[in-house]
């Protein structure tokens, strides 16, 4: 039901170190030869530790308005990354916001939920709004108790074309939670499925909007939007264990691309190995992509993908050692013709590495961006300049 996250609790870094990887120049056509990724200094809003501030998602109106959403809140104004605390934010884990989708300085929209794993209370979809000076509460679908409701991910088409993308959990179902904002208000859009989970949203048009996700039984699911209504549209699972797609990105009718991972054994919960699938417009199919490690000793997860052009596309998450639990930052590149794991920096706390990334954005001619969490309680940003 929940989005758990293999991360135990440390102390927090006193201040982020400026670690750099730079990918080869030999990579291939389309590959961004020589890009260099160093993690930047971001702040971290919640204190003292154990607060958690780990960032879920980032989007950018330009390269100089960009805004980053998790347990905490960040800005970037071309210069520098500063807090900037939404409502009932608080680093508890008590709330979250999953994703965030920057249209302009003056509008912005972020999502998630409220109240998780508080006892005696239910978890509540959540929308927030920033008007150009603070953020506030937006009115949205609420459901009464027992009934569970978050929304996981936001896509921005226009200012009044906003889609954001979740679940709904009505014992014993698991219903996709899918509402719509028209300019002036969010409302709730009928599910074509009674079971999916909806983890990534996107759409490249008012008539072409994806979610992905994964049902209860531990399959892939996708849902199309045409312009009228969803409806489900068959994905393919990757063997026999546990699938599940974390991230979207429609770039074209006919090229839309997801990412996740899945278990290869339904009786085992490790190694985590990528999932990568590709739609061309009439059948998803899964795309072969790497994983770190060999012999079920690493477990390889994206959580995130994006992309700047059909040929230059991104897919995120972390590694882990299985044995020790230590995790570090993974990213995936798509050049055109196959998929590849780049080089990037993580940062390490008394030899302990426990880095994941979480989504990302490609400023169109510019740097790429990354985002993620150091240890949880700190925020974890990468830059990577072309």
């Amino acid at each position: 039901m929940f989005k758990f996250r293999n991360i135990a609790i440390l102390v927090a870094l006193a201040s982020v170190s400026l670690i750099s990887a730079q990918a080869g120049s030999n990579d291939g056509p389309g590959f961004p030869s020589r890009i260099h990724f160093q993690i930047v200094q971001t702040p971290n809003e919640n204190q003292p530790y154990p607060a958690w501030n780990y960032l879920e998602s980032i989007s950018a109106s330009s390269a100089d308005d960009m805004w980053s959403v998790g347990a905490s809140t960040i800005h970037y104004d071309g210069q520098a990354w500063s807090a900037f605390p939404a409502p009932d934010m608080t680093g508890t884990g008590t709330s979250l916001l999953t994703g965030v989708a920057d249209v302009s300085p003056t509008n912005v929209w972020a999502v998630g939920y409220i109240n998780f794993q508080v006892i005696g209370q239910y978890e509540s979809a959540i929308v927030e709004h920033f008007d150009g000076t603070s953020w506030t509460i937006f009115s949205s679908p609420q459901f009464p108790p027992p009934d569970i409701a978050s929304l996981n991910s936001v896509t921005a088409v226009s200012t009044n074309d906003i889609w954001a993308g979740g679940e709904l959990f009505e014992d014993p179902y698991a219903f996709p939670l899918l509402e719509h904002f028209d300019g002036n208000s969010w409302t709730q859009f009928q599910p074509p499925v009674t079971d999916c989970d909806v983890w990534g949203i996107s759409a490249d048009a008012t008539n072409d909007g994806w979610a992905v996700g994964s049902t209860l039984g531990g399959g892939t699911c996708a849902l199309h939007y045409d312009g009228s209504a969803w409806m489900n549209v068959q994905s393919p699972d990757q063997c026999c264990g546990y699938n599940e797609l974390n991230g979207v990105v429609a770039l074209a009718p006919d090229n839309v691309w997801a990412a996740g991972w899945y278990v290869q054994s339904p009786t085992d919960d490790r190694p985590l190995l990528t999932l990568v699938e590709h739609w061309n417009g009439s059948t998803w199919e899964i795309v072969p992509s790497p994983n770190v490690g060999e012999g079920g000793k690493d477990s390889s997860r994206l959580r995130g993908i994006f992309g700047a052009s059909a040929n230059d596309i991104w897919a995120v998450g972390e590694s882990t050692v299985i044995a020790s639990d230590a995790s570090s930052t993974l990213v995936l590149h798509w050049n055109g013709t196959g998929w590849k794991i780049v080089p990037s920096p993580s940062t390490k706390y008394k030899n302990i590495l426990n880095d994941d990334l979480d989504g990302g954005i490609a400023i169109p001619h510019g740097d790429i961006w990354m985002v993620g969490s150091n240890d949880v309680a700190d925020t974890l940003v990468m830059k990577g300049i072309r």
